[in-house]
């Protein structure tokens, strides 16, 4: 809803410049282009075109121009920019060229167009309120140019037409350049403000919603560590009521002190993540490489501190970082090593300099998922869900409702994978090879050719055949290994 009874207070029109000091770095280098082209037409004026000036006040205006502008410079490089430097400063030119104006020619001089240029300097970066007093001083100081002024004197000889309009012209030229240059560079510098200002609000969104999940983290370390004390009172009694069965053997007794102690490394765990979240990001700055491998061992378990090898630089003696972060990082990198290494191999963690950073390597002796890991992930990722498997091993789809058989881009068999074993053909064939025999329904690989050999001398075996199709070198109607109908 718009309240049409507001009205524009005083203030509101003489509101102070938003960036006073991105405005006047852009004011100052006009300021001294002005001095210079003050210079060079006083000098075109008197020597080119032979008129007489008084040279005195003019170089005193000029002078003043350039003080001005080096008192200017000086605050600056002070930090001293308040909000009403930059009206005053644009009062002072008026008033300057008025004075310039009043000692050459006042209104019959083509560059007192110069007048606009401080009409849109002063809308671009000041209120309406300040605009229009510039406008209003623009105009008395062009009313007093009209009967108070130095005329232009060249002797008994007339001014030509064509050196008055080349002056308009001049006049125009520079008044365009300059507000075009001004109001560009003030706009230029205001978005790239505008952008830093958006980069300072983001990161200041980031560290709220970083502290929200802190506190988050917080919470939820401490909400924890009361299941956690109840499932370790849990498995310590289930451990003593089967250990006083006598059955030292009992697989549930390992089972419960598996339990306690990834209990007690779940506390380990939620009680640094309490002491990581006080810590500051500019806390331990410079870490001492050996403390942090130091603590790197002191994380892990008894054997796998040995089997830790660490190979380091001679260069590198601090590292430059928060303490907690790093060594948290790297020890979840070398455990997970030493979860995919054998339990006889090492793990190495290299440190070494490369192009003025650090890089932390940590190499691992893993030998990879077996046959039966990756069967048994697929059946828990499969589960409840339709799923499509390409794949060239055979146990891999064992399981699997429908089973198709391509070859050469065209499907030659088609079932179940009990099915497709009591047909002849390329899936029986690949699975005798693969599967060892160990199948029920008793394969002979004595009586069938093996995969190998098919692949070494494919001419001396027939293809599997096409289904619909009979295969080269078998009759029409011998239907061995074709899908039933």
């Amino acid at each position: 809803m718009i309240d049409i009874s507001a009205r524009p207070t005083l203030a509101g029109l003489l509101s102070p410049v938003r960036e006073p000091r991105i405005v006047l770095a852009a004011l100052l280098p006009l300021r001294w282009l002005a001095v210079v082209g003050q210079v060079t037409a006083v000098a075109v004026a008197a020597l080119g075109l032979h008129f007489r000036l008084p040279f005195g006040p003019i170089a005193l205006v000029i002078g003043a121009t350039a003080l001005s502008n080096l008192i200017l410079t000086s605050w600056m490089k002070l930090g001293r920019t308040p909000a009403v430097l930059v009206p005053a400063t644009l009062l002072t030119d008026i008033f300057l060229l008025t004075g310039l104006l009043y000692l050459t020619g006042g209104p019959a001089n083509p560059f007192a167009a110069l007048y606009l240029v401080h009409v849109a300097m002063a809308v671009s970066v000041l209120g309406a309120g300040w605009s229009w007093m510039f406008v209003a001083f623009i105009a008395a100081c062009y009313g007093v140019l009209l009967e108070f002024h130095h005329p232009l004197e060249r002797g008994a000889e007339q001014l030509p037409a064509w050196e008055f309009a080349t002056g308009s012209w001049i006049a125009l030229v520079l008044v365009s350049a300059l507000i075009a240059a001004f109001i560009g560079r003030v706009s230029w510098n205001l978005r790239q403000r505008e952008h830093e200002l958006a980069s300072v609000r983001e990161r200041a969104a980031r560290s709220e919603q970083l502290a929200a999940l802190t506190t988050l983290a917080a919470g939820a370390a401490h909400e924890l560590n009361t299941p956690l004390g109840t499932i370790a009172v849990v498995a310590k009694e289930l451990e003593l009521s089967r250990d006083a069965s006598g059955n030292a053997d009992d697989p549930v007794i390992d089972d419960a002190r598996l339990i306690r102690r990834e209990v007690d490394r779940c506390r380990g765990i939620l009680s640094r993540m309490r002491v990581d979240i006080g810590e500051e990001p500019s806390q331990g700055n410079e870490v001492p490489l050996e403390d942090l491998v130091a603590r790197l061992r002191e994380s892990l378990q008894p054997e796998e501190q040995s089997r830790l090898a660490v190979k380091t630089s001679g260069e590198i003696q601090i590292i430059h970082g928060p303490a907690r972060a790093l060594e948290q990082s790297l020890l979840v990198l070398v455990r997970n090593a030493f979860d995919a290494s054998p339990a006889d191999q090492e793990v190495a963690l290299r440190v070494e300099p490369v192009d003025g950073h650090v890089r932390f390597e940590v190499r691992d002796r893993g030998t990879g998922m077996s046959e039966e890991m990756i069967r048994r992930a697929m059946k828990f990722v499969m589960y409840g869900r339709t799923t499509f498997v390409i794949a060239h091993r055979i146990s891999t789809v064992k399981e699997a409702n429908l089973v198709l058989v391509i070859e050469d881009g065209r499907i030659t068999q088609m079932g179940t994978h009990d099915q497709l074993m009591r047909q002849d053909g390329h899936y029986r064939e690949i699975a005798a090879v693969q599967l060892y025999g160990d199948e029920e329904g008793g394969i002979d690989r004595a009586e069938m050719p093996s995969h190998m050999d098919r692949v070494q001398d494919p001419r001396q075996f027939a293809p599997a055949p096409i289904v619909g199709a009979p295969a080269p070198g078998r009759r029409a109607d011998d239907t061995r290994g074709e899908e039933a109908e």
